[in-house]
């Protein structure tokens, strides 16, 4: 099973410590390569996901933030033919 690791930023110019984005829970809580489809949408729960973004640590998965409030974010994720486990 693949294992990511992916970074939540705030981009505000009001932006200060008390306001950090708090991840509580990913829905679906696991993927992995080789599945039928190469997308999938993940709902991201917490507080403070109004301005998030999303980014990986490799080039092989693409993320675009579809949907946010305050609660939650939902995010389109690629995964790339080529990505191994």
């Amino acid at each position: 099973m693949l294992l990511l690791i992916f970074h939540i930023t705030m981009f505000s110019p009001s932006y200060s410590s008390n306001q950090r984005p708090v991840v509580d829970k990913i829905e679906p809580p696991n993927w992995w390569v080789g599945m039928k489809w190469n997308r999938l949408q993940l709902m991201i729960y917490g507080q403070d996901l109004t301005d998030v973004s999303v980014s990986f640590q490799t080039d092989k998965l693409s993320a675009h933030v579809v949907n946010t409030n305050s609660s939650y974010a939902f995010v389109e994720v690629g995964i790339s033919p080529s990505l191994s486990a």
